[in-house]
């Protein structure tokens, strides 16, 4: 599988000052081009240098839910911090036993810390347990830009879709998704962060959405035009007509 991400550079500052030496003054793109944790000091001044300034940070970013990213009826609940049981559970406040409703758009977001203050990291979610970071396939949100805040959205399938797939759901309707983050110094968690909610057993009974399509409504085509392709978004599979 191949991602078309922005490049970005080394994890740590071991060659920071690598940007000092020669006859050619450091310049903020060079330094910066040399680690995440290299940092140009006294900009705009002759005594421009570039140097780590993550030098002593050996801790992997603290991770917690990102108040505000869930939509409205959703809550957080057994919020833990990680290290050493780490995790939440997301639930639906409208449904009695807290499961999640199919085929609709599930958001949510996480933050990252070091000593309390905000620390921008990458993080990556996987349906699977791993071993370590590099292991895992997904980039919450597509994106692999250090942030202080990753959100992650989509639609979750309806429970019957998961049978005879790789992925087994816990009691027929629980899942867990797996977090970790890696901080510029490349420090990452060894313990995944957890999320975990119910998705709703019951029957479907609604029918589908048409959640977008790829001539906007009331949008214009070219002229003199005999056939024209067009796409349509809906929230589960479906089979489709037109008249």
């Amino acid at each position: 599988t191949f991602f078309c991400l922005p490049w970005q550079a080394p994890k740590g500052g071991n060659n920071c000052e690598d940007c000092n030496l020669g006859d050619l003054p450091c310049s903020e793109y060079r330094c910066k081009s040399l680690g995440q944790a290299c940092e140009l000091l006294n900009k705009g001044t002759a005594e421009e240098t570039c140097t780590n300034v993550h030098v002593n940070d050996v801790n992997p970013p603290i991770i917690r839910p990102l108040e505000g990213a869930l939509p409205a009826g959703h809550k957080y609940i057994g919020v833990e911090s990680n290290p050493p049981s780490p995790g939440f559970t997301i639930i639906n406040l409208n449904s009695t036993d807290g499961c999640l409703k199919a085929f609709t758009p599930l958001k949510f977001g996480i933050e990252t810390f070091d000593d309390g203050e905000g620390e921008q990291s990458q993080c990556k979610i996987d349906f699977e347990r791993t071993d370590n970071f590099d292991l895992m396939n997904n980039y919450i949100g597509g994106k692999n830009l250090y942030s202080y805040e990753h959100i992650e959205q989509f639609i979750l399938p309806n429970a019957e879709s998961f049978v005879n797939s790789s992925i087994v759901l816990e009691n027929g309707k629980d899942m867990t998704f797996f977090i970790r983050c890696q901080d510029a110094n490349g420090n990452s968690n060894a313990a995944e962060y957890s999320v975990n909610f119910c998705i709703d057993p019951s029957p479907d009974t609604t029918p589908p959405k048409i959640s977008a399509t790829s001539i906007l409504n009331a949008g214009c085509i070219a002229e003199d035009q005999s056939e024209v392709p067009m796409e349509f978004y809906v929230n589960e599979p479906s089979t489709c007509k037109w008249d």
